[in-house]
C-alpha cells in the first residue's frame, strides 16, 4: 500500500461526516454504510473490508480517510477516525440497494433522500456493545 500511495496509484481522502447510517445487510456484500457531510452529501462506503472494522467497535465513526485506486475507482479500505460512534441509525425494506448504492460514490444528496429514493425505512438504531 505505501508504493501505491507514493506511486500516486492510490489516493487518500479524508472526511468529517455530521450523520453515519448504516443499511441492513443486502446479497453477503458486507457492510453497508451512509456517511452525510456537512455540505449535504453522502458518501457510501459498501464491502466486506468493513465487517473487521466494525467487529473491532472502530467503525462507524464521523471522521475517517479512505483509500481508493485512482485509475479503478475501488476502494480499498476504511482508516477510521479516533472516536467511533456509540449508536447510529439502520436503515432497511430497500427496494434494489444493491443496483443503486455505489461503493465509493459521494452522492449530491443527503442520507434522507437518498434512502427514500430506495423505499428504506428507518428500522432500528444500532448500539456499539459495552466493553463489560
Amino acid at each position: 500500500m505505501e508504493t501505491a500511495l507514493a506511486s500516486g496509484d492510490v489516493m487518500t481522502t479524508q472526511y468529517f461526516a455530521v450523520k453515519i447510517a448504516e443499511l441492513e445487510h443486502f446479497d453477503g456484500e458486507g457492510g453497508n454504510f451512509l456517511a452525510e457531510t456537512s455540505d449535504g452529501k453522502t458518501l457510501c462506503l459498501a464491502g466486506r473490508y468493513l465487517d473487521s472494522l466494525v467487529a473491532k467497535r472502530v467503525f462507524p465513526s464521523l471522521e475517517f480517510r479512505t483509500f481508493v485506486d485512482r485509475a479503478a475507482g475501488f476502494v480499498y479500505g476504511v482508516e477510521p477516525g479516533p472516536t467511533p460512534l456509540n449508536s447510529w441509525v439502520v436503515y432497511g425494506k430497500l427496494t434494489d440497494p444493491v443496483h443503486f448504492f455505489v461503493d465509493g460514490r459521494l452522492y449530491d444528496k443527503t442520507i434522507a433522500q437518498l434512502v427514500a429514493a430506495v423505499g428504506g425505512d428507518e428500522v432500528r438504531v444500532a448500539c456499539r456493545a459495552s466493553d463489560a
